[in-house]
Parts: C-alpha cells; sequence; structure tokens
C-alpha cells in the first residue's frame, strides 16, 4: 500500500512552511506503507492540477495533504472541506478569489474519508496536542481539500484522503502566536500515517 502526503510551500511573508518541511522529513516508508511526497504550490488553480495529476499517476491508497494554520496552538484533522473560497490575501500566483465556489455544480461540503476520530485518538495516546477541527479556512488548504475530495468522489476511487493542519513553528519567529517544534509535528505526522496503514489493513480484512 502506498500513502501520498503533500505540504505547500512557503506563502505571504514567510520564508518557510512547516507543512513541507515536515513531509520533507518523512522517511520513505513507515511500518510497511510507501510514503510519497509531494511540494504544492500555495496556488488555488496550480495545486488541484498537480494533486489530481500525481494521484492519477500513483493511485495512492490514501491522500494525506497537510497545511499551515498560524494562530493554532495544536495540530488540527480537518473534518470538513467547504465549496467556497474567499482569499483574505493573494495565492503565489496572484489569485485573490472572493465569494466564490471552488466547483459550481459541486456540493456544498465533503467530510474527510479518513478516519479523523481514529487519528485524534491515536495522537492523543501518543500526548502529542491534536484536537479536531470543522473549519478548514477558505484559503488554498481549503481548497485543495475539497478539490481532493471532489476528485476521488467523481473518479469513484477507493483511496481515502483528508487534511491536517500544522500550527506556526517557533524558528518563524511569530512571537505573539501559538507554535510548535518541527520535530513535533514530524513526529505528528508519523503517528498519522501509522494509523492511516493500520486503518486500510482492517478494512482489507472486512
Amino acid at each position: 500500500m502506498k500513502i501520498l502526503v503533500t505540504g505547500f510551500d512557503p506563502f505571504g511573508q514567510d520564508k518557510v512552511n512547516p507543512s513541507w518541511q515536515a513531509v520533507d522529513a518523512l522517511a520513505d516508508a513507515i511500518d510497511d506503507i510507501e510514503v510519497l511526497k509531494l511540494l504544492l504550490p500555495t496556488a488555488f488553480k496550480r495545486s488541484k492540477q498537480l494533486l489530481v495529476s500525481e494521484i492519477s499517476m500513483q493511485q495512492p491508497d490514501a491522500v494525506l495533504c497537510v497545511g499551515l494554520a498560524g494562530g493554532r496552538s495544536a495540530v488540527s484533522i480537518e473534518k470538513v472541506a467547504i465549496n467556497y473560497a474567499d482569499a483574505g490575501i493573494p495565492d503565489n500566483d496572484g489569485n485573490q478569489p472572493k465569494h466564490e465556489k471552488l466547483d459550481q455544480k459541486g456540493p456544498a461540503a465533503y467530510f474527510a474519508s479518513l478516519p479523523v476520530d481514529q487519528l485524534l485518538q491515536a495522537l492523543h495516546a501518543h500526548e502529542l496536542p491534536a484536537e479536531l477541527s470543522l473549519s478548514a479556512g477558505a484559503y488554498v488548504c481549503n481548497a485543495t481539500m475539497y478539490q481532493l475530495l471532489n476528485y476521488l468522489a467523481r473518479q469513484n476511487l477507493r483511496t481515502i484522503g483528508g487534511f491536517v493542519h500544522l500550527p506556526f513553528t517557533p524558528e518563524m519567529r511569530h512571537e505573539d502566536q501559538a507554535s510548535l517544534p518541527l520535530a513535533i509535528d514530524e513526529q505528528t505526522l508519523g503517528v498519522i500515517i501509522s494509523s492511516i496503514n493500520h486503518y486500510l489493513k482492517e478494512e482489507k480484512h472486512d
């Protein structure tokens, strides 16, 4: 089995993005699941195109997208993505959609098909700071999660997918905001991937 894990490039005023730093540091295999890594641009249109292309080529069993949510104090397991874009700042291609649907014919929202409750339990069992989130925002992270789940549904794929947000890291020097060390991010992603692998194995035996 294999899992595709994605992170984003830096955006706004930041020079780094811990989502990609943490993904890039992952081993190429965790337990016995192959880990494929993909750097996505923080851009509404290109992130979708690149992600869909990689899924089509690699045909992974699961897709875990990882993004940055500055201001949060814990890793956020996203439950839902909405069919809505409202960008507070331009993306890295200069696009800034306001009050727009991501897909004119798509449903209002999708729930993650990853086992979010199990992932949260696993993280808490490892005493890692994690929470369930009911809002992925309205920027590129939410758009990527929505487009991922929209693509999987429309292609009728058995691949499961979802999204995780990481806080700032201390090195990013947002002194007035909560942060988590990158080492904790890396450990968290490892536990999540291991838990997804366990879930996929259970599903195959059912």
